[in-house]
């Protein structure tokens, strides 16, 4: 029985040939779309993912279609707070965290230099002592 009778279903165990052809083409293509799922990612618009290779950083994959190298490269998820926990995606956009008010009585104390009262540049910069220009 040659391969060409298998093909054209003739001969005595065609049925078997076929039936073990198709399994076989079958399990092919289900190895491409695994791989091909874990090649391209699409990250949507206002998010970025983190890339790793061989669990190590390599790069931050930018919104649009993203190539990874297949069984090398994986997404790496993210632990934050307020999300969900492993989400392989970052969201870049402004986020709004409503904060209970604060008391009255533990206001935060004033640390800054205010030079002396001074509003004038100049005036603030020549009576500052040890300061170089001074007249």
């Amino acid at each position: 029985m040659t391969f060409a009778n298998l093909i054209l279903l003739q001969g005595e165990g065609a049925a078997i040939g076929t039936i073990l052809l198709l399994f076989f083409l079958f399990f092919i293509g289900l190895v491409l779309l695994i791989i091909a799922i874990k090649t391209i990612k699409i990250v949507p618009q206002a998010t970025v993912m983190l890339v790793e290779r061989l669990g190590r950083f390599n790069r931050v994959a930018a919104s649009g279609l993203n190539i990874l190298t297949p069984f090398l490269d994986k997404p790496r998820g993210v632990y934050w707070t307020n999300t969900r926990p492993g989400m392989t995606s970052i969201d870049l956009r402004e986020q709004y965290l409503d904060l209970p008010p604060q008391r009255e009585e533990h206001q935060p104390t004033r640390r800054c230099a205010d030079h002396d009262g001074e509003t004038d540049d100049r005036r603030a910069h020549a009576s500052r002592p040890g300061v170089a220009g001074r007249r």
